[in-house]
């Protein structure tokens, strides 16, 4: 699954099929990672402004690797407590 909100720049996100028919799944996963990336580039600025002030990356690949595993345990909590 992709998402590219920047002109240069695809997020992807690897899903396990387990099933045949996971439409809902896939489509709620996708939300996910537009809300996720959405809250990134608003605390962080998008990937391409954080590349374009640290050319080799380590300012983006840290501040991706600050953000995501929040987010990322809220989401499994709020979603753990819905079901």
């Amino acid at each position: 699954m992709m998402h590219d909100d920047d002109d240069d720049y695809v997020l992807g996100q690897v899903l396990e099929k387990k099933k045949e028919n996971e439409v809902g799944r896939i489509s709620a996963m996708r939300s996910i990672l537009e809300e996720a990336y959405g809250l990134f580039a608003l605390f962080y600025g998008s990937i391409k402004t954080l590349l374009a002030k640290d050319l080799n990356g380590d300012f983006a690949r840290s501040s991706l690797r600050a953000f995501f595993p929040d987010y990322l345990s809220g989401v499994t909590t709020l979603v753990s407590i819905l079901l």
